[in-house]
């Protein structure tokens, strides 16, 4: 338990657009799970049964994949937005440093 509370105590670091990211994600993987159980729930009332049991399936494979693709986008985010914390620039053409 104290490993995922210095994980998130971590995470407080990002950039706000990176947590932006990691909040859509795990929306869109709650609503995701939501319409499955919809879907799930009208199987037995639709003429085709097995087509909402096919997007009942999809929805529940395509979930967690929207959590990982909101995380990735946070921490590729925050690479590339973070300014680095020595205060030199990034280094130039020629390979001096940017300053």
């Amino acid at each position: 338990m104290q490993m995922i509370r210095r994980f998130l105590r971590k995470l407080g670091g990002l950039n706000k657009l990176s947590k932006l990211s990691m909040k859509i994600g795990a929306a869109l993987m709650v609503a995701t799970y939501i319409f499955a159980i919809a879907a799930r729930l009208a199987a037995a009332h639709v003429p085709d049964y097995y087509g909402a049991i096919a997007i009942y399936r999809g929805c529940l494979e395509a979930a967690p994949a929207f959590l990982v693709v909101g995380i990735c986008a946070a921490f590729l985010g925050d690479l590339m937005l973070s300014s680095p914390e020595n205060g030199q620039g990034p280094p130039d053409e020629d390979g001096q440093d940017g300053q």
